[in-house]
């Protein structure tokens, strides 16, 4: 349980006494403090090679001035680190602490470890191309491993939902075949048409639904009398517990139940999984941009700033929706989707059940097999690239067997070493501590701040740690690691555990991305929860991807940026009790809101009862002191600021001295002239990790300068003003007004004679400009820009394609225009001959281009293209063009309607009707095209094979005994609720010779009806609609009578004996008494009867009863 505020609870330094007792050992005698009490701590704060560079340009200048020596303790986060390490690691090839001081304090570049810290600041790519192609081979290497384990863990959850879809869709159709009918008048199939809509999933809702009603419902009517209180609240939270796991399983039936939704229908055209794919690619490319401005702590805008987390949170969660759509779609397209059998056309639940089992199979082996390995995920991560970098770069300098010519790219064994050894003190050099963060965003029991989430962990030489508030503890065996994982651990900003800045969806954005540098850690105790024994890896990984950390509670734990729990590194130091912490606050803070040194002083007042107040300089003291106004204020010089350190069990209060990064007077030329062309200097984005060598110096320089000051003289003066009250809180003197008190600070630092000149109340000399406002909101800016350029580039495109469609089809519609209805033979030739002509252009121009979908989609063209080629196939002897468009014209056939489709693309069951379709149109002797002028037009022809034979009511039936006409009322026509059929493509009367008839065709506003007794013949009668078509009449789809029957539970009708023309009233008999003569030359036995008066007749209707011998026969018309 971490300790949140433990009031006047004091840490137990023991460990610690031990090492600074050590490490006074090896100091000469006349320089050991003469009290263990009185320890001096450096603290050397996150902020990346930024604040690498600056803090050991500080640890240079105190160095040189013989002050370094006195530090007992050095704790390090990130950046800090990393200059931290290599000064513990050349502390142990030292001779003595005086030899470490000359070397660190030793002028230019006449030191080996300073010219190979300044020859590789650009650390993860020292030597420039050939560095970057490795690191991004190794990027995609990780990244492709990472994918593979989500996508195992996809493809099981996806085919979880697979199997729940076959199940529900099997008990449904067994219920239908089962079930004639269900209560209240309800059939099985209005059912089946009812939940067919919804996810399956969701049928499960009722479910939680009742578990949320029985919960409330036992909360409401609790009895509570005669019963204790705590009893009753306890008996209340438990209920409440029951209503929230009911709400959260309801949650996540509608989301699951969504996924497999959508999945569903993008798995119906797998094409659409390729553009998921880049969808999902371009969110993680626009939040990738974004997140640095997430990490930067000044952003331009503070609105901006507030909310972009929350809505990188929202992206990233929306992100991870698409990434699970993609692998549940991948899953349905390839094994859900053989729940239909395209080759015998029917539904195979057994199949696509074993369809489903393959990958499953597959997953739970893979997953069994390889679920033990957590190293898998530091592999797969970029901490070992990171940690080898580093090692080189910063441990590598203080490496004596490197060569003068080693090179930083090659690997030496000595770089590194186990933490275990690593004891600098021993030598005379400090106690380095390394901070890291252990994050946690939940705990089943005891305490946890949601706010922090996350604990402060230090760890020291000699293989000791610490969690703060608690003791210092031995590190177990197997779980020391060495000091360069331990430097890069405690530099690991970018992972999806970030502390108090770890969200969901950023969790989830870094880890898809591969941006991981957090590092897995094992305690050395032993596991007890299963997932932790068995599946380590993939728990593990589950908790990258939605953040879901432990941390101190399980023994398996996150570890990153010790910057995410407290980034000035000055924490452990107040546990400690130092009476003297010299704080480098280098974290990214261009707007000097000083965030880092806040946590710190909150956190110290809740934890340790320690209470921080900065206090003002005297009138008169040293320029380069100031309050913390001074030092945010472009007009003021101050760089360094004092505070009173209150311990609640000591005193004498202790001492900080914060040293931040800024423009000051005295500075080099160089330094100021960066400035100007650097306008983020001195506080660059943490991002920047490629350090050139003018950025470098100009970081070290400043660091330098800034401490050049502090000798141990001056530091104990400060000691001494604070304890004597010689300095004033600043508040306390802002009331006061005191300006008088005496300056004991000492003498200001001299500025050099050859610095610039500067103005006594600014920064920067007279000739460096401020910096642009304009210049902060650049980011923003260009982001926005470039959006905008974006979409306007978009819908210009768009719009050039709509505007290059209506370009080309506009000489077809032209040509089409000056086509009438009726005209004489010559007329015809021409109008039809300039169609033909024109439609092969335009096909020919579109297919050039790739954009035959621009015609294909059209349904103007299409009427277009049929009325053409029905007109040629007429006079195809009369006109060349339209010989060539008969003969070599390759008509574009139409898409054949899949039993998907039919059954609405997600709820499947054994639709006999719609399979029977299936199998009469694969038998016909010919693909359908888009220039069939038989079918139905292009409105009409995709809902033909569902909704006409989903809403053709009950006709009545000849009967076998003795055939009785029928009679078919208006309100059952199939066709009528289809506009489309009442505009058919007009028909132009032709005689024999090619010429238009003059004559009124017998069968002009006629409607024939045509039915026929199965599939076999539907061909022939085909060729009866085109002819009766052409003799004016209205003729609809064919109907199969018998396929009418099967599909409304009735028995087959007996057929006619012979073709029988039934026509309604006198206005259809002569066209009737034709049908015959047009179909048969010479008309075999054709029965022409009037309706039974019985029946209700209609105007200009006639119904043709074509029985199975005569429809496969054919027609010799």
């Amino acid at each position: 349980m971490t300790n949140t505020d433990t009031g006047n609870t004091k840490s137990q330094p023991d460990v610690l006494d031990r090492l600074i007792e050590d490490r006074r050992k090896a100091l000469p005698e006349t320089d050991r403090p003469p009290d263990q009490e009185q320890r001096w701590g450096l603290a050397l704060s996150g902020g990346g090679i930024r604040s690498s560079i600056f803090c050991y340009g500080l640890i240079s200048a105190l160095a040189k001035a013989k002050a370094f020596s006195r530090f007992d303790l050095m704790s390090t986060v990130s950046g800090g680190g990393y200059i931290g390490s290599m000064v513990g690691r050349l502390a142990q090839s030292a001779e003595s602490a005086e030899a470490l001081q000359d070397e660190l304090g030793a002028h230019g570049a006449t030191s080996h470890h300073r010219s190979w810290l300044r020859a590789n600041s650009r650390y993860l790519t020292p030597r420039g191309g050939r560095d970057r192609l490795f690191g991004v081979v190794t990027f995609l290497r990780n990244l492709a491993g990472v994918h593979l384990e989500l996508g195992f863990l996809a493809i099981l959850l996806a085919c979880a939902l697979g199997f729940i879809d076959i199940l529900a869709w099997y008990g449904m159709d067994y219920l239908i075949k089962a079930t004639p009918s269900l209560p209240y008048g309800f059939t099985p199939i209005q059912l089946w048409e009812w939940v067919s809509k919804w996810p399956t999933l969701w049928l499960a809702l009722p479910v939680p639904i009742l578990w949320a009603i029985g919960a409330a419902t036992c909360y409401w009517y609790m009895p509570t009398s005669g019963r204790e209180h705590a009893e009753v609240d306890n008996a209340s939270h438990k209920v409440t517990r029951q209503l929230a796991l009911a709400v959260q399983t309801g949650i996540a039936l509608v989301l699951l139940g969504g996924i497999d939704w959508v999945a569903w229908r993008l798995a119906k055209q797998p094409a659409h999984l390729f553009t998921l794919g880049v969808f999902f690619a371009s969110i993680l490319s626009v939040l990738r941009l974004a997140l640095p401005m997430f990490q930067q702590n000044g952003s331009s805008s503070e609105f901006l700033r507030q909310r972009l987390p929350a809505l990188l949170d929202l992206a990233g969660r929306f992100g991870l929706l698409v990434l699970a759509i993609f692998w549940t779609s991948l899953v349905h397209a390839f094994a859900t989707l053989r729940v239909w059998d395209f080759q015998w056309n029917r539904v195979d639940f057994v199949g696509a059940a074993w369809a489903l089992a393959v990958p499953t199979i597959i997953s739970l082996g893979w997953i069994a097999l390889s679920g033990r390995n957590l190293e898998f995920l530091n592999r797969s991560s970029l901490h070992n690239f990171y940690r080898s970098r580093l090692s080189r770069a910063y441990l590598g300098a203080a490496n004596l067997q490197r060569k003068q010519g080693s090179k930083v790219t090659e690997v030496h064994g000595n770089d590194d070493v186990p933490l275990k050894d690593y004891k600098p003190h021993l030598n005379g050099g400090p106690v380095h501590i390394i901070n890291v963060c252990i994050n946690q965003t939940y705990q089943r029991e005891g305490l946890y701040n949601i706010d922090r989430q996350g604990d402060l962990m230090s760890l020291v030489g000699s293989g000791y740690y610490k969690v703060q508030g608690r003791q210092w503890l031995q590190l177990k065996a197997g779980t020391l690691s060495t000091l360069g994982t331990w430097m890069a651990v405690s530099g690991a900003a970018a992972a999806p555990g970030m502390g108090s800045l770890t969200r969901p969806g950023i969790a989830s954005v870094l880890t898809t991305l591969g941006v991981r540098l957090g590092y897995w850690w094992r305690t050395g105790d032993k596991d007890t929860q299963w997932s932790s024994i068995l599946l380590p890896k993939y728990k593990g990984l589950y908790s990258e991807l939605l953040a879901k950390f432990a941390g101190t509670a399980s023994n398996t734990q996150y570890l990153s940026d010790g910057g995410h729990s407290e980034n000035t590194a000055v924490y452990p130091l107040l546990e400690a009790r130092c009476e003297l912490i010299v704080m480098a606050d280098c974290g990214a803070d261009p707007a000097y809101k000083f965030q880092d040194l806040e946590n710190l002083i909150r956190r110290a007042r809740i934890d340790m009862n320690v209470d921080i107040r900065f206090i003002s300089p005297p009138q008169g003291s040293d320029a380069l002191f100031g309050s913390l106004d001074e030092l945010a204020s472009p007009s003021k010089t101050a760089c360094l600021a004092l505070a009173r350190i209150n311990y609640p069990d000591k005193n004498l209060p202790g001492v900080l001295v914060l040293v931040k990064p800024n423009l000051t007077p005295g500075l080099p030329e160089d330094i100021y002239n960066y400035s100007r062309d650097c306008e983020d200097f001195p506080q660059d984005s943490t991002a920047d990790q490629f350090f050139d060598e003018a950025q470098w110096e100009s970081y070290f320089s400043l660091g330098c300068h800034l401490g050049g000051g502090l000798d141990e003289t001056r530091l104990r003066s400060l000691i001494a003003a604070v304890q004597n009250d010689g300095w004033v809180n600043t508040r306390a003197k802002a009331s006061l007004g005191d300006t008088s008190a005496a300056n004991v600070t000492g003498t200001p630092t001299a500025v050099p004679a050859d610095s610039a000149t500067t103005d006594e109340k600014s920064r920067r000399p007279l000739r460096i400009p401020m910096k642009s406002a304009a210049a902060a909101g650049l980011g923003l800016g260009v982001i926005v820009s470039s959006a905008s350029g974006l979409w306007v580039a978009f819908e210009k495109v768009q719009v050039d394609s709509s505007a290059g469609s209506d370009q080309v089809l506009k000489p077809l519609y032209d040509a089409y225009g000056t086509l009438p209805v009726s005209m004489d033979g010559g007329q015809l030739n021409d109008s039809v001959g300039r169609m033909a002509a024109q439609l092969l252009t335009t096909w020919q121009t579109l297919r050039a281009h790739d954009q035959q979908d621009l015609f294909l989609n059209n349904p103007e063209a299409l009427d277009m293209l049929r009325m053409t080629y029905g007109l040629c196939t007429r006079m195809n002897d009369k006109l060349a063009v339209c010989n060539t468009l008969i003969k070599t014209f390759q008509c574009p056939s139409k898409p054949t309607a899949s039993l998907v489709n039919q059954n609405d693309g997600y709820w499947a069951r054994e639709e006999p009707e719609k399979t029977a379709r299936m199998n009469e149109r694969k038998n016909e002797r010919k693909a359908d095209t888009y220039c069939d002028t038989d079918e139905l037009d292009s409105e009409s022809q995709q809902v033909a094979t569902t909704t006409l034979e989903q809403e053709t009511p009950e006709l009545p039936y000849v009967v076998a005994s003795a055939p009785v006409l029928t009679s078919i009322t208006a309100s059952t026509w199939p066709w009528a609720h289809f506009p489309s059929f009442s505009h058919q493509v007009a028909a132009y009367p032709i005689t024999e010779n090619g010429q238009a008839s003059n004559n009124v065709p017998a069968c002009k506003g006629i409607t024939i009806f045509i039915q026929i007794y199965g599939p076999n013949g539907r061909d022939n009668v085909r060729a009866l609609r085109s002819l009766w078509r052409a003799e004016g009449a209205s003729v609809p789809p064919i109907e199969d009578v018998l396929d009418t029957a099967r599909r409304q539970g009735r028995s087959a009708p007996t057929p006619y004996g012979m073709p029988t023309v039934i026509y309604h009233q006198e206005d259809a008999k002569a066209c009737a008494e034709a049908l015959p003569k047009l179909a048969s030359k010479p008309e075999k036995s054709w029965v022409v009867v009037e309706l039974n008066k019985r029946f209700e007749k209609f105007a200009g209707t006639i119904e043709v009863w074509l029985p199975p011998t005569a429809a496969a026969e054919g027609f010799s018309q």
